[in-house]
This record gives structure tokens, C-alpha cells and sequence, in this order.
């Protein structure tokens, strides 16, 4: 009788030793690495705190199989010799991109007998670019209306002080209107522009309540979300495709965060 309730005691322990290892194998995650061959398990916290000193990052350019620390993943990015070289003409939409000797493609590339017309549009661009920041200096300079209270007080005067305030009441009201256009043109023309790890010229234009995006010059989509990674610092559109930003040369976010409080395109940042 001891014996069997020893026996069955002893199972009901093993039983539960095996149901508390499969939990804790079904709750601990994977290293976001785990495809570059790192095995580390662990939960959200312990994942987080391996992933800054994870063995395990692989340079984003396919023909590369360097592997090891982030710190030292950017380093090698900035050097390695399978980084893709883009043409000379990417600045005016040429997306081709190759191991850096680019003399046959560049010769035969559609876009070189387009640089005269397309340079002049970016200068065209540029050019109109400066006129709307002396318009928005211009605008920051103008002294506000006059408050109720003044008009109140000037209504208050003879006929003949009334007619004067009744001109320059027109005039404030048409300079307002003024502003209230040049302003509504300014945030239409809001460009952010960088270029990531990659030489990709990327550009966000905002435009009638939205977000375009650009990609050396040519037009990829209409962007409903952004998403930074402060860790590995990338920032994808909702179709996961984007790059790394040097944030060291780019201080690009806060102004992407603003531009989707004035759009519907919606930002969210990771940490892991």
C-alpha cells in the first residue's frame, strides 16, 4: 500500500515537472535574431535587455553573410563592399542600383536624356522652396490684428475717425484672409527629406491632408503609417518597405511625428 502511493505520488510530481516545462518553453520568446541562428529564449524583459548586446545581426545586403554585434553591424554597413551603388542619376528618379561599377548601366540609362529637363524642375523646386520661406519670414514678421476691444474703443470716435476705421478694418480682414492662404500653402508644401543607409533620397510631401511618399525622385505611395524602431533605427511604411536612418545626420523624426498630427497617417514607435 506504501509502495503504490509512492508510486503515485512520484507520477503526479513527474506529471507536473513535465506540464511546468512546457510552460515555461510555450511562455519564453525567440531573439528577434533567431534566423541569423541565435538561440536565446527568455521573456519580453530579458529579450530586450539581450537584444542591445545579441551576437546575432546580419547586414541587410543580401549578397553579404557578415554577422555580429549592432554596434558594429552599422560600422560594417558603412564599408561593405556588397553595399549597392546607386547611378549618378538617382537623383532625378534612376532606381537602379549596382556593385559600384556602373559605367555600362549609366551609358545606356534612359534617365541621361532627361537630367537638363529634370535638374531644372529640382532647381525649379529649390527655387520655389526658398520663395516659401521668405513668405513664412515674411509672415512671422506681421504685427497680429487689433484685439475687439480696440475696435470698440475706435467706433467710439466722430464720424469722420470712423470712416478711417472702418477702411482699415477691411484692410485687416483682407490681410488675415491673405495669411490664412499663404499659410494653407506653406503646410501643403511641408517636404521632409533624407537619405538612408542605403543612398535611397527619400522624401515625405504633405498635400491636401496627405502623406506622399517618394523614392529618389519617383512617386511609391500614399502612406497611412509610420513606424520607427529606436533600436535598430528603421522606419517602415505600413507595407513594411524603408530603411535605416542615420540619425547622427537626420533628425528627421520629430519632424515626420508632427507631419502625421497634420495628416491621417499614423506613427508609432518600437522599442524591441
Amino acid at each position: 500500500s506504501c509502495i503504490s502511493k509512492s508510486s503515485k505520488n512520484q507520477k503526479q510530481n513527474t506529471s507536473l515537472d513535465t506540464e511546468h516545462t512546457i510552460y515555461n518553453m510555450l511562455s519564453k520568446k525567440k531573439c528577434h535574431n533567431f534566423e541569423n541562428g541565435c538561440n536565446f529564449l527568455g521573456t519580453t524583459k530579458t529579450i530586450r535587455t539581450h537584444f542591445n548586446n545579441c551576437n546575432f545581426f546580419r547586414c541587410e545586403f543580401e549578397e553579404c553573410d557578415w554577422i555580429g554585434t549592432f554596434e558594429d553591424l552599422e560600422i560594417h554597413e558603412e564599408n561593405c563592399i556588397c553595399s549597392p551603388v546607386p547611378c549618378k542619376y538617382y537623383k532625378i528618379g534612376c532606381e537602379y542600383k549596382g556593385n559600384g561599377n556602373n559605367l555600362e548601366h549609366e551609358n545606356e540609362c534612359i534617365f541621361k536624356n532627361f537630367e537638363k529637363i529634370l535638374t531644372k524642375l529640382i532647381d525649379d523646386n529649390d527655387e520655389i522652396k526658398n520663395t516659401l520661406n521668405q513668405i513664412q519670414e515674411y509672415n512671422n514678421n506681421i504685427p497680429p490684428p487689433l484685439p475687439p476691444r480696440e475696435y470698440e474703443i475706435a467706433d467710439s470716435c466722430n464720424n469722420e475717425n470712423e470712416t478711417d476705421i472702418f477702411e482699415l478694418k477691411k484692410e485687416i480682414n483682407k490681410l488675415n484672409k491673405s495669411l490664412e492662404e499663404i499659410n494653407l500653402k506653406l503646410i501643403d508644401n511641408i517636404v521632409v527629406t533624407f537619405l538612408d543607409t542605403d543612398g535611397d533620397c527619400v522624401e515625405f510631401k504633405f498635400c491636401n491632408g496627405n502623406v506622399f511618399k517618394f523614392v529618389n525622385g519617383g512617386f511609391r505611395k500614399v502612406v497611412t503609417l509610420l513606424s520607427y524602431n529606436k533600436i535598430t533605427k528603421r522606419l517602415n511604411d505600413q507595407d513594411g518597405w524603408g530603411g535605416r536612418i542615420d540619425i547622427s545626420k537626420y533628425d528627421v523624426i520629430p519632424q515626420l511625428v508632427e507631419l502625421s498630427k497634420l495628416s491621417n497617417v499614423k506613427f508609432v514607435f518600437n522599442d524591441y
